[in-house]
């Protein structure tokens, strides 16, 4: 299982690649509601096969910008029963969502924080906690 991301990804300071293979490795909890997902990003489909086929090893282990691990809640009566079809949908909706945080607005010179005058409320502002990390067009499933 495996998607491939078009995107130029920085993977050492000032070492990037043009685009990310991204073999899923998976393991449902023994309840059957949560999916687990190791990523392993390889440059290209070619070095994962190389590697796989006893070559050197070719994974990208240090890029920052890729995650190694990330976790669904899953629910078969409303994913459906096909798991291959669930997890990519899941990383790649991961992969090309903001995450965002709600945090109180600050007074920029004291440091304080922020309330309406008429009701003492906090005030409030939505900011990107995590950016998404391509655009959904950018990235396809292969190899399912």
């Amino acid at each position: 299982m495996a998607l491939l991301i078009d995107k130029t990804i920085e993977i050492f300071p000032g070492v990037t690649i043009p685009q990310a293979y991204l073999r899923l490795e998976y393991s449902v909890n023994r309840y059957g509601k949560a999916l687990s997902c190791n990523i392993v990003s390889y440059s290209s489909r070619e070095s994962y096969s190389q590697e796989k086929n006893g070559g050197p090893k070719s994974s990208i282990s240090s890029s920052r910008e890729l995650p190694g691990f990330l976790e669904f809640s899953y629910d078969s009566s409303i994913d459906g029963l096909d798991i291959l079809v669930v997890l990519h949908d899941k990383v790649k909706t991961s992969l090309s969502t903001e995450v965002l945080e709600t945090v109180a607005l600050r007074d920029p010179s004291t440091g304080q924080i922020l309330t309406d005058p008429s009701t003492g409320d906090v005030l409030t502002e939505e900011v990107v906690k995590i950016p998404k990390f391509a655009m959904d067009s950018s990235i396809s499933v292969v190899d399912l």
